[in-house]
């Protein structure tokens, strides 16, 4: 006896495709910086779960509109110099989050309604058309912009046909695209120069652990030498 009926089991099953396009895996010198409407938050994610000698992570599954910078950090080259146009690269997505806030409401609100109250055939078909024609949107948007995202021909075609092959990833299309992008910018700098003095606060905590913990490891003299020495530049970048 089934005691899930199908429709919420493809519900369901949606949302797990969801949650699992949503998950990030970092390495130990990396971290994400995260735009939001007039700050940014900078995350380490060094206490998350290890998988594949990688770390988890999961950015806000309920704001998709919100772009996700994975950047790297090297304590040799803490330097605090902005080295990108941060704000100028956040305007690079704001359409996108159409496509993405549009799959999400067609997938987990109005096909579950229609499906719900106003069961028929003509408006399940106005459901699927809805549903497809966010890929298709967004794949128009990475088209115009595709130039100014530095995403080549056959990155682009083979994000749309992902969306397009299972629509619910569409609903990260901002996170894919912010994820994509080579950035030319050191994490430390780069949540130096745009979290508050608060968060800043805690992201060098986490990273003077992880570098005490590099130094204890360490095999050679020259080794904790050098992680000491970025340890005490890190230490010395103070917020005021």
């Amino acid at each position: 006896m089934n005691l899930v009926p199908l429709e919420a089991q493809l519900l369901i099953l949606a949302v797990l495709f969801y949650i699992y396009d949503s998950s990030v895996l970092l390495f130990s010198n990396e971290g994400v910086i995260t735009p939001s409407w007039k700050n940014w938050s900078a995350q380490t994610n060094l206490k998350g779960l290890v998988l594949l000698r990688k770390r988890l992570f999961f950015p806000n599954l309920l704001l998709p509109h919100r772009p996700v910078f994975r950047l790297h950090w090297q304590p040799e080259s803490l330097s605090q110099a902005a080295s990108v146009e941060w704000q100028k690269e956040k305007s690079l997505y704001g359409w996108f989050g159409l496509p993405a806030y549009g799959m999400a409401l067609a997938l987990f609100v109005i096909t579950p309604i229609t499906y719900c109250f106003f069961r028929s055939d003509p408006a399940l078909l106005a459901c699927l058309a809805l549903i497809y024609l966010m890929p298709v949107g967004a794949g128009m948007l990475l088209y115009r912009h595709q130039k100014p995202l530095g995403v080549s021909t056959k990155n682009a075609w083979s994000l749309f046909l992902e969306c397009l092959l299972c629509p619910p990833f569409t609903i990260n299309i901002v996170r894919k695209l912010s994820l994509a992008r080579r950035l030319q910018a050191n994490f430390v700098d780069s949540a130096f120069q745009l979290v508050d003095a608060a968060q800043w606060e805690r992201v060098q905590a986490e990273l003077i652990a992880c570098m005490d913990a590099e130094i204890d490891a360490a095999d050679s003299k020259d080794s904790s030498a050098r992680w000491a020495a970025s340890k005490n530049r890190l230490q010395g970048m103070q917020k005021q």
